[in-house]
């Protein structure tokens, strides 16, 4: 992990490290055309939501809306219960 400096922004990117971003089919790149990125593992309460606690729906929303209009604006409609 690089260094950061010790800012709210800084442990916010220290955070955004550790939540091991991927595609949502498991890529850590953009090589197979998906640009829908997720973290991995929740680190803290801040973690947005991951990849695995999205449904199948979610995720083909989610993918249509980045290629029609360049970025997702929610991945999920309503709020769920954990």
């Amino acid at each position: 992990m690089p260094k950061v400096r010790k800012t709210q922004a800084g442990l916010n990117l220290k955070r955004w490290f550790k939540e091991d971003w991927r595609t949502l089919s498991g890529d850590k790149d953009y090589s197979r055309g998906d640009r829908t990125f997720r973290p991995t593992k929740r680190v803290s309460s801040k973690t947005p939501v991951t990849a695995s606690e999205l449904t199948q729906a979610e995720k083909a929303r989610a993918r249509k809306e980045k290629r029609e209009k360049g970025r997702v604006s929610r991945y999920r409609l309503k709020k769920k219960k954990r």
